[in-house]
């Protein structure tokens, strides 16, 4: 049964609590081993207690008599949680220099590996944010998918996923501009914080200045 705060639930034993357990004593034996299971899990929970007693004694099937007497003391084991919570980092990047592209549908992409380098394989959340680079930033325009926070979702036993950042193709002469990538937070965890830059490469030409002489005679 439970134990001593923190105690355990029914669920994190095999057999769980209050189960009729018994172990069979042959004419002369002294001494036997009871075991209790304990349920694998992979969350990440405080280190809890079980007590375990014994309850009583009787004879051998079919009659099931009381026979002798048993000591109720009571023993207390605990469980050690060996579960810790994930850490979730940017890990690789494509390219750090993308094109713009100039017709609709031809803007490019810049992609991101978020990894799960440690920790709790349990499911998670991690958001991520893009915004402005160094001078001269990018602009929630130049994106098709936006500026803002994101949301990446990890299953259970996921340890990578990709992030990817699409680019607005445009036909205006502009300069090279920088957007940041970074991990806020996780619902589950923790997140390095370091922040990736690539730059959008205008690939786009600057109009002909055109001038007409004239000459007033």
């Amino acid at each position: 049964g439970a134990g001593n705060a923190p105690s355990a639930d029914p669920g994190d034993l095999v057999d769980g609590f209050n189960t009729a357990l018994s172990v069979s004593f042959a004419a002369g034996q002294t001494e036997a081993v009871v075991t209790v299971p304990i349920a694998a899990d992979a969350e990440v929970e405080a280190d809890e207690n079980v007590r375990i007693a014994l309850v009583g004694s009787t004879t051998a099937a079919p009659d099931f008599t009381t026979f002798g007497t048993v000591d109720t003391t009571a023993f207390v084991f605990t469980i050690v949680n060996d579960d810790v919570p994930p850490v979730f980092a940017i890990t690789a990047t494509g390219p750090r220099s993308v094109t713009e592209g100039t017709a609709p549908g031809t803007g490019g992409e810049f992609t991101f590996t978020i990894t799960r380098v440690s920790g709790d394989l349990g499911v998670a959340t991690v958001v991520y944010s893009v915004g402005p680079g160094d001078a001269p930033g990018g602009e929630i325009d130049d994106l098709d998918t936006g500026m803002g926070g994101y949301t990446v979702i990890f299953a259970a036993g996921q340890t990578t996923a990709t992030g990817t950042i699409e680019i607005r193709a445009d036909g205006a002469f502009e300069p090279n501009e920088s957007v940041r990538v970074a991990l806020e937070s996780t619902d589950y965890g923790t997140v390095d914080t370091t922040a990736f830059d690539f730059t959008i490469l205008n690939d786009d030409l600057q109009a002909d200045l055109a001038l007409t002489l004239r000459l007033d005679t």
